[in-house]
């Protein structure tokens, strides 16, 4: 099941927190598990949490409007493993980190002029309604998104 709410602002430039609440166990993993998603890769900007690949290594995403560049970093360790994981993705300024069960675990720079600005609705559980949407194979719960300080 894929939801979505077209109420999420855009973060722009600005600071945006978004994660969720997660239980995989290991042969729910795939390649394309996508948690939340706001916008895609080419050319919309985009904000993404993800599971992805037999590792079950979660992820966050950012893409700038109008670029094609993508940002990404990822946790250390699975979470493809039976038990509630806690996942969040923090973008202030130029840190971009990745924090499971309030660990940080990943953190990589992007530029602080990256804004993301689209009008593609939030979507929780994958990135579409069509065929090969990457979507998720477990539970979610607890989803977030605060844009701002």
């Amino acid at each position: 099941m894929v939801l979505e709410s077209r109420e999420i602002p855009n973060p722009g430039t600005g600071p945006v927190r978004f994660g969720a609440a997660v239980l995989m166990e290991a042969d729910d993993t795939d390649a394309g598990e996508n948690v939340l998603q706001k916008g895609f890769s080419r050319g919309h900007g985009q904000f993404k949490l993800q599971v992805d690949g037999v590792a079950g290594q979660p992820s966050c995403v950012l893409v700038g409007t109008g670029s094609s560049r993508i940002f990404v970093v990822t946790a250390r360790g699975s979470v493809a493993d039976g038990w509630w994981h806690g996942i969040e993705c923090v973008r202030t300024g130029s840190d971009f980190s990745i924090a499971v069960d309030g660990t940080i675990l990943g953190r990589t720079r992007v530029p602080a002029s990256l804004s993301i600005v689209n009008s593609d609705p939030l979507r929780i559980g994958g990135k579409g309604l069509s065929p090969n949407n990457d979507q998720f194979h477990g539970a979610i719960d607890d989803v977030f998104v605060v844009i701002g300080g």
